[in-house]
């Protein structure tokens, strides 16, 4: 299981927890919802396309929440929409997020939960990319360096 831990990223602000992470398989499942109980993770959201059976997560009462988008992309106004009513509802919570390598997607939507409790994007980028290596695509630098914040203690104060 500490391989499976090492695949792990916190990242936290203000009153704010994220977990970053890769996929788990239909193989080490399992192991990732053992990390989840370890870490307190009772909220996951998944930025790709499913690789496991969420029944087991279900079971554990672990709440599986699907936001995928296309690998190397920034996501939609939807899914942000949809993202940070999610993060604003749950900010007791301990959030995981998780796309196949954990270094596009996820990462991405953990910078724009950043950016919308009031880090500036540069800092949120420089946070992830410090604790994560080798994290983000140009194309996603430049939609974060240029993200407005839509939210304002919760509350939609910019119409996407």
């Amino acid at each position: 299981m500490s391989f499976i831990i090492d695949n792990f990223t916190r990242i936290s602000y203000l009153d704010i927890n994220f977990y970053i992470f890769d996929a788990p398989t239909s193989d080490n499942v399992g192991e990732y919802v053992n990390v989840f109980n370890k870490f307190n993770i009772s909220l996951v959201i998944r930025a790709c396309t499913p690789t496991f059976n969420e029944k087991l997560l279900k079971d554990k009462n672990i709440t599986l929440i699907d936001m995928s988008y296309k690998d190397g992309t920034c996501p939609s106004d939807i899914i942000i929409r949809d993202y940070l009513d999610l993060i604003f509802k749950n900010k007791d919570k301990i959030i995981g997020v998780y796309c196949v390598a954990g270094l596009g997607r996820a990462p991405v939507l953990v910078a724009i939960g950043l950016i919308e409790y009031g880090m500036s994007p540069l800092d949120a980028i420089s946070l992830i990319r410090d604790k994560r290596r080798h994290c983000f695509n140009d194309k996603q630098i430049t939609f974060l360096y240029n993200y407005k914040r839509i939210y304002d203690n919760g509350r939609c104060c910019n119409i996407l």
